[in-house]
């Protein structure tokens, strides 16, 4: 689809194809919500999950796979779990072990490892 679309329009389909799919799956549990009752950081909350981390992230992670291919973007994917971690550690102080640090070092050596390695890009469709 990436040879085809613009990482843009593979945004918005896929964004389009999962909000369709959510709101199918919890139609029930919408019709009887009390919106009134939800609040306005909540709703401060949703539109910063909608906007800033599931539309920016998915479009940084499809133009990440238009320029470097999935193999090499899903490398990168491994890192979000470990950058999570350290986030906590400076925003929330929180500690870590001696093996997430390990797992950390694993990471970081499976990308360069995986990086250095060129494989040849498939046949165009």
């Amino acid at each position: 689809m990436m040879r085809r679309r613009s990482p843009l329009v593979v945004n918005a389909l896929t964004a389009l194809t999962g909000g369709v799919m959510l709101v199918v799956v919890s139609s029930v549990v919408l019709a009887s919500q009390s919106w009134a009752a939800i609040g306005g950081l909540a709703w401060g909350a949703l539109l910063y999950s909608a906007l800033a981390s599931i539309t920016l992230g998915n479009l940084f992670w499809f133009a990440g796979i238009d320029r470097v291919g999935p193999g090499r973007a899903s490398l990168f994917a491994n890192l979000q779990p470990f950058l999570g971690a350290v986030i906590a550690v400076i925003v929330l102080s929180e500690s870590l072990s001696a093996l997430q640090v390990v797992g950390g070092i694993v990471i970081g050596a499976g990308i360069v490892l995986g990086r250095r390695q060129r494989f040849p890009a498939p046949p165009s469709e």
